[in-house]
Formats: structure tokens, sequence, C-alpha cells
């Protein structure tokens, strides 16, 4: 059997708990790859998402297997409290004599890595987003700081077309008058299709396939948004309403450019989930070139576009 290879991160439930998902990754004595989630416990207290808490929570995992002396790399996302989970694994395997030279085992989520490109692509570098840290932390690591920002969408400095967008659906959804108002548009527009979504779809900070899903969403609903949009503009009644958010043609001419670049990425990011489940480097080498050769030739196609 060969040294085994794990994965941990943190995932926050419905119920508001927090829990550390840990699987490990080895070669049995017969040569074939195997699998197995090892752990998903519950993790507690005001630092429950530091580093030292869940090198804690993993070691307490590895020693009720008793496999201690068989840990080999981790493939993680680039927050920094994994760094800091990893020099506290490397003092507990110390203390038992095991040598862990840290450089050697710490293997970058390349999943991860696509992702932060890619919400960089859609939002740009922005000052807040920078000041939250979000870019070098996990996806929950900082959520209620997240949360908070979210609810000032004023503040979430979107660029262009994909800020008005999410502020016409944060005010189509802020009132369930709005909503209903909306929901007779999408019906009355598209009376062939049954049991259609009137809700709008929302992106979040976090993970740009939120983004990717409300513009899908939106997409559809085009001329249903359009046309309630110009009635909000119109009307004295909301005047909470900006006509600074109003999607111009262009704009959705860039909604629709913008699609066309997160679909195959989108697909990219999905053949990571589930095709290379595994993470094996044969797998995972190859695709890594696709997309910077994607984004190259987007620059190409886009490099005369000065919308």
């Amino acid at each position: 059997m060969t040294s085994i290879n794990f994965c941990f991160d943190i995932w926050t439930g419905s119920n508001r708990h927090s829990y550390l998902g840990i699987t490990g990754h080895w070669i049995d004595v017969e040569g074939d790859e195997k699998n197995a989630l090892l752990g998903f416990e519950r993790i507690q207290g005001e630092d429950s998402h530091s580093g030292e808490n869940q090198a804690a929570v993993f070691w307490k995992v590895i020693k009720k297997y008793g496999i201690e002396h068989l840990i080999g790399c981790f493939t993680l996302d680039n927050a920094s409290n994994n760094d800091t989970a990893l020099k506290a694994i490397a003092r507990y395997l110390r203390r038992l004599n095991i040598t862990f030279v840290l450089e050697e085992r710490r293997i970058r989520c390349f999943g991860h890595i696509l992702n932060l490109v890619v919400k960089d692509f859609l939002w740009g570098s922005d000052p807040e987003l920078l000041k939250l840290g979000l870019e070098e932390r996990g996806d929950d690591a900082d959520e209620i700081a997240v949360q908070q920002f979210e609810k000032d969408f004023d503040s979430w400095k979107k660029v262009g077309p994909l800020k008005k967008l999410h502020n016409a659906l944060v005010f189509i959804r802020a009132s369930t008058q709005r909503l209903d108002q909306f929901a007779n548009i999408v019906r009355t527009t598209y009376p062939e299709e049954s049991n259609v979504s009137v809700i709008p779809v929302i992106g979040n900070l976090t993970r740009w396939s939120s983004d990717y899903a409300s513009l899908k969403w939106s997409l559809k609903k085009r001329e249903a948004l359009t046309e309630y949009l110009q009635e909000a503009a119109d009307s004295k009644d909301y005047k909470q309403f900006s006509n600074e958010d109003m999607l111009s043609t262009d704009d959705w001419k860039d909604l629709v450019d913008i699609m066309a670049i997160l679909e195959p990425l989108k697909r990219n990011t999905e053949r990571f989930q589930f095709a290379y489940a595994s993470g094996s480097i044969a797998d995972i080498i190859p695709v890594m070139d696709e997309p910077f050769e994607f984004f190259e030739a987007v620059r190409e196609v886009h490099k005369h576009n000065d919308r």
C-alpha cells in the first residue's frame, strides 16, 4: 500500500453548522486506485475556520485510523489558513519523528485556481474584495463578512453590465409586489412555457458558478426583464430603481459575450468535479493548458472591442 494523499475543506450546512470533510486517496497492494471519505467532522468555536483548528480535527481523524505514518501529500485550495493547517500537521508529525517538508507535500487545487481566475475576469481586482481577502481565502473562510458585503449591493463593485444585472435582479426580489408584477410579465411573454421560473437567480461573491447560473437565467428572460425594468424606470412608485442600472442593447450584447466565455469554463470545471474526481496528474496536467489557450483566443477575438 502506498502513502495516503489527502484533501480537506470546510463546508457550511443550511443549519449554519460548519463541517470539515476529509478524503483519502491511495493505491492498494493490488495496484488499484482507492478513494474514501475518512471524516466529516463538525467544527466549532470562534476560530473554527482557523488552520490550527482544522489541523486538530484532521489529526483526530488520522489517529482514529492509525495512519499517521502513511501521510503523503495534500491537495488544498489557496486559502492561507490551509498553509497554517499544514504547518500544524508538520509539528504533530515531528513529535513522532516523521519528516514532513511542507513545500514538497502542498499541492494547489487547480479547480480553486480556475475559480479565482474566472472571478477576476468577471469582477476585476476590486479593492473591496481585496480588503475582504476573498481571493486568498477559502470559499467559506469569512462567510459573515461576505454576507454583510452582499447586503449592501451598491458597494458590490462589479463592472459594467454584470453590476447592472445584479442590481436589477436584487431590485425585483426585494418585495413580493415587484415579484408578482414581474411574474405576470414573464407568464405573458412566455405563454408556451409551463412551470416557467419567475424568481430571479442572483449570484454571490464566493463562487463564479452562481453568477453563471444568474446570467444563464437572465438571458432566457431577457425580453421580460427588459419590459419590467423599463416600466420600473418610468414609474414614480419605483424611485429606488436607478436609470443607471437600466440594461442597454450594448449591455445585453456584452452579457451574451460573457456567457459565451463562461460556457466552456463551466464545462471544464464540471470535468474536474466529475470525470476527473480522483485528481490524477495524468488527467489534470493536460487540461491545465486549456483555460490559458482559451483566454488567449478570447483576448484575440475581443482585442478591438472597446465596450
